[in-house]
């Protein structure tokens, strides 16, 4: 039986026994009048307003409005009303009977006026229709009138009979049967209460509908009050923004949507007279605090997975019509219908998210707006069902990209896609097919017909992949202003940063440049592209992280997440696992800094295995550990056997390589390094020559005489090509026993390889010569000391301020000579600079380290000194020297190191952005970069400011350095090094530090005759200067993050520093500041500093965009930020990052601080 059923069965049940009540107690008068009747005695303004008209509710919308005006009771008379009995067998007083009915009557309908209002009042409702959904019973009331008369009052309009009643004679016998029946229905209203009390304790109706209720004529007054209060807590349940089923309406009322999940559908239950035996078993007591309605519904939504319970909370909104179609919002052809939130239930719902929204994040939330909750739903009609259109990540192939790519798949339907433009899986492979023969046969068959239609064309270049995202790359193309650009793991093959790869580059439409808009710009000029093969795999697929939480669901696999951010997240299957996962708990295992490898790829998904652990996260060894392996530098030690092959220590030269060399013992022959430098690559030397010009020398440590082409130690050494430089160590390329055999330490007979110039005074190069020659050095200055006989060239210098100089020489007779060389190295550096040479210097950090712990216990910054331009500007010419003499002897197998110009759109966007600034960088040649750079610099009222942030904007555009063999370039550009303004330079003055400079002292060598060409050919030797590249790149990088862990440990000790920084950007919300001591920069918005300072945004044309800063101090004046502004700030380590934490404008008057100080 349905609902519906079962309440019109209730309804007639009720009103078949009143009417045999009253036709038997009042003979006389006409029977109780259906819906047609009309009485005239009620007010018309008393009956309640329809309660739904909604044709789908489950209450019945056809309910009537029935009166029963029942006899005096016997048990209780009203003792002021009573009146005496009629006599015996007589008749009473027939207009007097009629007079005590209507005035009763009168009174009863007055008495039910004032209730209804009562009620109307307490029930919120007002004259109008309610909101669609609200339950029919919840509707009901039953009001006990005083004299006794009671009221059944449903949610329909009652209209009764406009006749008049004729007197009627009360019967005592008909009376009692009058009550029997009476009590008879009311015990039947109760068993239904009893029934509908049952069924919301199991969820079947919620707490919140209404109680039907009622009285009797032999009721007691107390359960007319019960019936009245429960009726107003039902009415104030309603009105309250706790209870969830009620939803107030724009005019008041209120509506309320029962959960038809929860909800037992009345259709499925056998509500019959019998109602006992379908009573459900009470609930366990372990859940009875379950037991509510909302409780139920959360417990419900728990239970689903996302997507569930995403379509069953549409499913709920469209069925409870709290979600209704888009008016227009469905077009033909679409797949989806879209829905919104009811428009009537806008107003509320956003009343409801706000305080949703305060709830989870407390009260500084944010107010939600009524586009929020306005926004269509995209659902799907299927079997009367409503269900969220999710996009489902759809599993693609390398093919599936590679088509969907060539046939401008956004526009084009798969269907529409063109035979010549399809890469087929020929092998039928279902995994990684692009790896089997048969399938790359087929790509490169493709792309050989794309060429020959000229719709691409082929590039090859070094794979770059974006750290913000690791599904995007780049390749260089310098065909073109821009690079190629591939949007997927899998278009790129799963190639890695790093990889030479070759790329198929797809023709894009022509687009015209946009002043406006130049980042749009640089983005439509990149061309698309897919990765054709992976000519050498550079990167070595091994990296560090740490695990993922581990859930017990997926135990066949565990989520490693790698350190470098352009590595996917990895899976590591259960075979892979490392054995302390399986003794110990994961939750100790995920502060474990893990070593893994790539093995292989499933689609574009990486899969991993555990090489090593390295240790536990923030312990700074450990650390340290962890970037050697991340950016994959080789710092084992050497074994015994490399170590016993080495020449003896003291080494004694033989003789006839002293008869092979020029012998320059007996000359003044120095070092200047740092203080604390062990590796003494470079000495100097200058003497006057009979016609008053100079003859420098470079002198460099001979490490090809004893690291051989070719040997055992040869090719070890080739793989780690560079020495590394942390803060808390020197991991040396060449063992430490040779290092020291080769370093040019002073009183010791050493073999080196030299350069010499003739120069004149004005500091113009007469000629040059190379030769292999042996020194003995007389000292090892230090940059301070060589700049204290640069500050006091005439000053009379004290032995003992330096250290030991041997051979007889003084500190007097250095300092003339170290004075000769300025003299000459100054007018060096100024032809450089005229020529176009550019200075990018990035502050670099030394520590002083605590010797028990290894922790920082103090930084400074290395300061550039004259003696060290002094020394730059000598090794500089010794390399420019060696890179012209070796190619002039060997086309093809000079080691030569070019530097291609920055990128000109992205110089043309800061250009741009200068100029919205007031300043003009001219970009055509290095030199005007380099001019452009100082007279900006030079304009600002804060130069240092304005220099720490031009490093950083300029260093952004520039490429990187790169060593190459001679006979893989050709065209001029090819060759020069843009940075230094030189046409050809290679590196020469550090072998013992790096590999590219022993591959060039080879050269060098068979250049003099003394020896044979390199064995090795130009394919090997271009492989081998990329090796150096990277190595080279990777222990910069590697250094950098040590030098930043230490900083952050120092800072994490120190709590805060105070220092001064220079704004590079002004945004919307935050803020842009390089610390001008150590270069870091941060971004800070303006709600994290609100406790020290406001800041007050103005648009003006010229900057586009600057602020004022106002201090909370107002002690300290406010002052005008704009781009190179100079501030104070306190630094901190927050959440492991830099971060600035106050901003304050600079002490004008106060004398200049030193570069950080520790707050204390």
């Amino acid at each position: 039986m349905s609902a519906k059923d079962y309440l019109r069965e209730l309804r007639e049940e009720i009103k078949s026994d009143t009417r045999k009540m009253l036709q038997e107690t009042l003979p006389s008068t006409d029977p109780v009048p259906d819906d047609d009747g009309d009485d005239s005695s009620g007010s018309s303004t008393g009956s309640d307003p329809p309660l739904s008209t909604g044709e789908d509710n489950d209450a019945d919308g056809n309910i009537e409005f029935v009166e029963l005006v029942s006899a005096n009771k016997p048990n209780k008379p009203d003792k002021e009303n009573e009146k005496p009995p009629p006599p015996a067998g007589g008749d009473p007083d027939p207009v007097k009977l009629k007079k005590e009915i209507l005035k009763k009557h009168n009174a009863a309908n007055k008495k039910l006026e004032k209730k209804r209002e009562e009620c109307r009042k307490l029930d919120g409702t007002q004259e109008g229709e309610l909101v669609e959904g609200f339950v029919g019973m919840a509707g009901a009331r039953v009001v006990e009138e005083s004299d006794g008369s009671c009221s059944v009052t449903s949610s329909a309009k009652s209209k009764t009979s406009s006749k008049k009643q004729k007197p009627v004679v009360i019967d005592p016998a008909v009376q009692k049967r009058f009550e029997a029946h009476s009590q008879k229905i009311c015990n039947r209203i109760k068993a239904v209460q009893s029934k509908l009390q049952q069924l919301r304790l199991t969820g079947a109706v919620s707490d919140n509908s209404s109680t039907v209720s009622s009285t009797s004529g032999t009721g007691s007054k107390a359960t007319t009050k019960a019936a009245v209060k429960n009726a107003k807590k039902t009415a104030k349940n309603a009105q309250t923004p706790q209870n969830k089923n009620f939803v107030s309406t724009k005019d008041g009322s209120a509506a309320f949507f029962p959960d038809p999940q929860t909800t037992t559908p009345f259709s499925q239950l056998n509500l019959t007279a019998n109602y006992k035996a379908q009573v459900p078993p009470p609930l366990p007591s372990c859940i009875q605090g379950l037991a509510k309605q909302e409780n139920i519904l959360l417990l419900t939504l728990l239970t689903l997975n996302p997507k569930q319970r995403d379509d069953y909370l549409l499913m709920l909104g469209k069925e409870n019509s709290l979600l209704t179609a888009v008016k227009g919002g469905y077009q033909k052809g679409q797949p989806a219908k879209p829905v919104e939130i009811n428009p009537s239930l806008q107003e509320f719902a956003v009343n409801l998210k706000s305080r949703a929204m305060v709830q989870l994040y407390g009260a500084q939330a944010r107010q939600a707006t009524q586009d929020e909750v306005s926004r269509p739903f995209l659902t799907v009609t299927a079997a009367d069902k409503i269900q969220e259109v999710k996009k489902v990540r759809e599993v693609r192939t390398f093919e599936d990209e590679v088509s969907y790519l060539l046939n401008n798949g956004k526009v084009t339907d798969k269907a529409n896609y063109k035979q010549e433009l399809t890469l087929q899986n020929v092998s039928k492979a279902e995994r990684n097919a692009f790896l089997t023969e048969a399938n790359q046969k087929a790509l490169r068959d493709l792309v050989d017909e794309l060429v020959k239609n000229e719709r691409g064309y082929v590039v090859e270049g070094v794979l770059r992949v974006n750290v913000n995202n690791n599904s995007q790359a780049f390749v260089d193309d310098h065909t073109r202003a821009a690079d190629v650009y591939i949007n997927s793991v899998l278009l790129r093959k799963c190639a890695m940063d790093g990889d030479l790869v070759r790329v198929f580059v797809k023709h894009g439409e022509p687009e015209e440049e946009s002043e406006d808009s130049p980042t749009k710009s640089e983005r439509l000029k990149n061309n698309w592209g897919f990765v054709v093969d992976i000519v050498e795999k550079r990167h070595s697929r091994v990296c560090v992280g740490t695990f993922m939480p581990y859930y017990q669901s997926a135990n066949q696999y565990i989520r490693f997440s790698p350190r470098d951010l352009k590595i996917p997240v990895m899976r590591i299957y259960k075979q892979h696992w490392p054995e302390a996962i399986f003794k110990n708990e994961f939750k100790q295992l995920e502060s474990v800094i893990y070593q893994a490898e790539i093995i292989e790829w499933r689609e574009d998904v990486p899969i991993g295995t555990i090489l090593r652990s390295i240790g536990k996260c923030g312990e700074l060894e450990v650390e340290n550990q962890a970037l050697l392996v991340e950016y994959d530098l080789d710092v084992s030690p050497y074994s015994e056997e490399i170590i016993s092959s080495l020449p003896p220590s003291p080494f004694q030269i033989p003789e006839e390589e002293l008869k092979k060399r020029e012998d320059l013992r007996e000359e003044c022959v120095f070092t200047i390094d740092p203080l604390t430098a062990r590796d003494l690559d470079d000495a100097l030397s200058c003497k006057v020559l009979k016609n008053g010009n100079f003859e420098i020398g470079v002198h460099i440590s001979d490490v090809s005489y004893f690291l051989k082409e070719g040997s055992e130690l040869d090719e070890l050494v080739k793989l780690r090509a560079t020495s590394i430089y942390m803060v808390d160590n020197v991991y040396h390329m060449l063992p430490k026993p040779l290092c020291f055999l080769c370093s040019l330490l002073p009183g010791e007979d050493k073999l080196a390889f030299s350069v010499f110039w003739e120069i004149t005074p004005d500091a113009k190069v007469l000629s040059t010569r190379f030769a292999k020659t042996v020194i003995n050095s007389c000292t090892q200055l230090a940059y301070e000391h060589a700049q204290v006989m640069l500050d006091k060239p005439t000053e009379n210098l004290r032995v003992e301020d330096f250290p030991p100089i041997l051979h007889g020489y003084t500190p007097n007779f250095l300092s003339r000579i170290v004075n000769q060389l300025q003299s000459i190295a100054v007018q060096l550096r100024a032809r450089r600079m005229e020529n176009g040479c550019i200075k990018i210097n990035q502050p670099k950090l030394s520590f002083t380290l605590d010797p028990n712990t290894g922790k920082p216990t103090s930084y400074a910054v290395y300061e550039l000194k004259t003696a060290n331009q002094l020394i730059e500007d000598f090794m500089l010419l010794a390399n420019s020297s060696v890179a012209k003499f070796t190619y002039s002897k060997f086309k093809d197998l000079a080691i030569l190191r070019n530097h291609f110009a920055p990128s000109s759109t992205q110089l043309k966007n800061l250009a741009k952005l200068l100029a919205k600034h007031g300043h003009t960088l001219q970009h055509d040649s290095s030199k005007a970069i380099a001019q452009s750079f100082e007279t900006i610099s030079n304009a600002c009222p804060q130069p240092e400011a304005a220099r720490a942030v031009l490093n950083i904007m300029m260093a952004k555009p520039m490429t990187r350095a790169l060593y190459f063999c001679s006979a893989f370039a050709k065209l001029p550009e090819d060759f020069f090094h843009f940075a230094l303004a030189i046409p050809m330079y290679t590196h020469f003055t550090s072998p013992i530090r790096r590999y590219a400079d022993c591959l060039v002292h080879r050269v060098l060598t068979a250049a003099l005759e003394l020896s044979d060409p390199p064995a090795r050919t130009p394919e090997e030797l271009a492989q081998l200067a990329t090796i150096c590249n990277v190595k080279k790149y990777n222990a910069k990088l590697a250094g950098d993050a040590s030098s930043l862990l230490y900083f952050k440990h120092y800072l994490r000790q120190a709590k805060s520093i105070k220092t001064t920084a220079a704004v590079s950007d002004i945004g919307q919300q935050l803020i842009e500041l390089v610390l001008i001591s150590t270069g870091h920069v941060c971004k800070v918005s303006y709600k994290s500093l609100a406790k020290v300072a406001d800041f007050k945004l103005t648009e003006d044309t010229k900057p586009v965009r600057h602020c004022l800063l106002l201090p909370k101090d107002k002690k300290i004046a406010p002052a005008e930020l704009r781009l190179f502004s100079e501030v104070r700030v306190t630094v901190q380590l927050v959440k492991e990052a830099v971060t600035v934490t106050s901003v304050l404008p600079p002490l004008l008057l106060a004398p200049k601080a030193p570069a950080a100080s520790v707050e204390t």
